[in-house]
């Protein structure tokens, strides 16, 4: 059996991306292994949980934010779907910190 002391930070790779569960919508840097494929990663058979830093947490169906926090792990069974936040070229953006437009009188 190997006696090794964990490291107690293991080095990853930040990627922006939007995490969608049934009933939320997470956006944030999620943390994968450096060099390895953001699908691999997911499917890896020991990896239950993805961590995410700097996550806002939104209602997927109002688009409300619920809350913000500095980490957070997600199960991988309750993944519907992840986007790297690059890759998003179209659509309304919830997330965005931009004053929605004045409504028509």
């Amino acid at each position: 059996m190997d006696e090794r002391p964990r490291p107690l930070r293991v080095p990853t790779e930040r990627i922006e991306a939007v995490v969608r569960t049934g009933d939320q919508l997470i956006v944030g840097r999620l943390h994968a292994e450096p060099g390895k494929r953001l699908k691999d990663e997911m499917n890896h058979d020991s990896t239950r949980f993805i961590a995410i830093t700097e996550a806002r947490v939104y209602d997927a169906a109002r688009r409300e934010l619920l809350y913000r926090t500095d980490f957070l792990l997600v199960a991988n069974s309750h993944i519907v779907s992840v986007t790297p936040r690059q890759s998003v070229t179209e659509g309304q953006e919830p997330w965005t910190d931009a004053p929605k437009p004045p409504q028509a009188e």
